[in-house]
């Protein structure tokens, strides 16, 4: 072999072992001391509890009570006394009248009209709106006596509960209802008119007491002139607490005849306890007037409520000119 070959040869091997991979050396992981793998163990799943649904409690929701309505008024079943020396008779209105008999000379004939003067307002205290009507009722003869009817909302529907007579041909031009009182523009008559022809300017006060009466509270006229002829109590106040003795101050727009009033006190269920004469304070006759009156409560033997009507009555025909009332709670 030649020198060459061998030389070419040697560089052969040497390159060989230069091309070859190195080795790599494999670590192993380091163990933390204190450490202790667990094996895997899945969580037990605990079961949902089932929901529950809970219904509310129902709410007790105020039932609404209807509103009276003019039709239900016009169609409503009212009581009179006018007939039969005074005893209760119901009739049914169809359309806002009733006959009960096309004979007026029939024994207990009674006819029945409702006005168109009326008004819905609040006449108790149960929160319901009631009513209040005009009716005229004709026994057969001339007279057309005129009531005031109280109404209440029962459930929706309309319920009689009183009447207060104000009388034979009286004239009401409007009603409305302030404060559980009817108040009335109404012409009466004076000294001097005949039935036919109320002339006299009158605002009427009504209360209803309980549900079989009706009681006039307050009632004031006017003059030819236009002057208002009217009673003023200034104290105490309507409903005021009292026990042993009371004075009741006033005054009155126009002294009454010779100075005069009359006062008359009722128990709670408006019955009369006594009545007298009560004398004016005027300048002259027909001026303004006071007035002062001291009621002995004890002597009255009464508690709870009672009433004070003063009255100035006409000395020509005694029919009321001018009213005030005031009610009182003794103790």
């Amino acid at each position: 072999m030649s020198t060459r070959l061998i030389f070419v040869l040697i560089l052969c091997f040497f390159g060989l072992s230069g091309c070859s991979l190195p080795s790599v050396e494999v670590q192993t992981p380091e163990i933390l001391p204190g450490i202790t793998e667990t094996p895997f163990q899945p969580v037990a799943i605990t079961a949902l509890p089932e929901l529950i649904t809970a219904t509310p409690a129902p709410v007790n929701t105020p039932t609404t009570v209807p509103a009276l309505t003019l039709d239900q008024l016009r169609s409503a079943e009212y009581t009179s006394n006018g007939v039969d020396n005074g005893a209760t008779k119901t009739y049914q209105l169809q359309n806002g009248s009733y006959q009960s008999s096309t004979d007026t000379t029939t024994s207990g004939y009674i006819s029945v009209n409702l006005l168109p003067a009326l008004a819905f307002g609040h006449l108790d205290n149960d929160g319901q709106e009631d009513a209040a009507v005009v009716l005229v009722e004709n026994y057969g003869g001339t007279g057309q006596f005129v009531l005031v009817g109280a109404i209440l909302n029962r459930a929706g529907q309309p319920f009689h509960a009183a009447s207060y007579s104000l009388g034979d041909r009286v004239a009401v031009s409007n009603i409305t209802i302030q404060n559980n009182e009817m108040i009335l523009a109404a012409q009466v008559h004076g000294p001097q008119d005949g039935l036919c022809c109320p002339s006299v300017p009158a605002n009427i006060r009504l209360r209803l007491l309980n549900e079989n009466q009706i009681m006039l509270t307050r009632f004031t006229t006017q003059t030819p002139s236009g002057q208002e002829r009217a009673i003023n109590i200034h104290a105490p106040l309507n409903g005021a607490e009292a026990s042993g003795s009371i004075t009741i101050t006033g005054d009155i727009t126009i002294a009454p005849f010779e100075n005069n009033l009359s006062y008359t006190i009722y128990d709670s269920e408006f019955r009369e306890i006594t009545r007298s004469g009560l004398m004016v304070d005027a300048l002259d006759f027909g001026a303004p007037g006071t007035f002062a009156l001291t009621i002995d409560l004890a002597a009255l033997g009464r508690l709870g409520d009672i009433y004070v009507e003063i009255t100035d009555l006409s000395a020509a025909d005694g029919s009321v000119l001018a009213l005030a009332q005031v009610q009182i709670k003794v103790r």
